[in-house]
């Protein structure tokens, strides 16, 4: 498995328009921060063994990419296209969200473009309020209406999932992760012992036990202060805590938090290897 890391930055993304801060200024590249999403590549060595029959709709030619079976996108954020420019995406099979809210679903119109590579529909998924909200939001995508003149929709087939109930990607076993984002429900995900959980204020006490023996955790990490719908610093330290993952890397981060001072504050903040996300970072599994 190959995580890509497309964007790290909160809904303004980094640098914030008119902001003269030290961060939106500054030159380094890992400051520089697009709206959060991810890209994940699986092979052969990912399937479960216990999964069922690949369905039509997961069934790829893949003999351009013989060491990949599947791929996915978690959120399609509102900088998609620049996204998949710098990272090369040309192949995404599969799309998982997290919630509606704009920054993670708003470059849904990108995806087209891998319907026009491919020749097929995508599937989606999320939770079913999610996936209502989604049709609502862009019913020119999901819905026929013969009055409807524009550039071609992106073709894109919707799947309802429930929280903690595992579901199969090309063969390779995908469990939502219910977290808490605010007051609303949200999904995290987790594949094999990858977790990926964005936009998060609270982690509740039944998804703990799904979140045991991680590799990897890529983790909201938004600033130094609390605030009401994301992880603070201390409060993703304190996630890591429990959780105990190999490795964590903190994503969705303001321009309140410097990469370097950022790290430095994680390192002598915490005994466990935690340390800010960066995009364009990889993670192989």
């Amino acid at each position: 498995m190959k995580v890509t890391i497309l964007g790290t930055g909160t809904s303004t993304g980094i640098p914030v328009p008119g902001c003269k801060c030290r961060v939106c200024t500054s030159i380094e590249p890992v400051n520089k921060r697009l709206r959060c999403s991810v890209y994940i590549q699986f092979t052969k060595d990912d399937i479960d063994p216990n999964a069922p029959k690949i369905p039509p709709e997961q069934n790829y030619n893949t003999d351009d990419q013989e060491d990949t079976i599947g791929s996915c996108l978690i959120d399609t954020s509102t900088d998609l296209r620049q996204q998949a420019l710098r990272a090369e995406i040309t192949d995404v099979r599969s799309v998982l969200y997290t919630h509606a809210h704009a920054d993670h679903c708003h470059g849904i119109d990108d995806v087209r473009v891998f319907n026009f590579i491919h020749g097929k529909r995508i599937p989606v998924y999320s939770s079913r309020g999610v996936v209502d909200e989604l049709e609502d939001k862009f019913a020119y995508v999901f819905k026929d209406d013969p009055n409807y003149q524009g550039g071609a929709t992106a073709k894109l087939d919707l799947f309802p999932i429930k929280a903690g109930e595992p579901f199969y990607l090309f063969g390779v076993k995908v469990i939502p992760i219910p977290i808490l984002h605010g007051k609303q429900e949200i999904f995290g995900y987790r594949f094999g012992n990858f977790a990926y959980l964005t936009d998060c204020s609270e982690i509740p006490k039944k998804s703990y036990c799904l979140l045991e023996n991680l590799e990897i955790l890529i983790l909201d990490g938004l600033r130094y202060d609390p605030h009401p719908t994301h992880l603070s610093l201390d409060q993703a330290i304190q996630e890591v805590a429990k959780i105990k993952p190999k490795q964590t890397w903190l994503t969705h981060i303001s321009h309140d938090v410097d990469h370097n001072q950022g790290n430095k504050y994680l390192r002598e903040n915490s005994d466990y290897s935690i340390a800010l996300s960066w995009d364009g970072q990889t993670l192989s599994l």
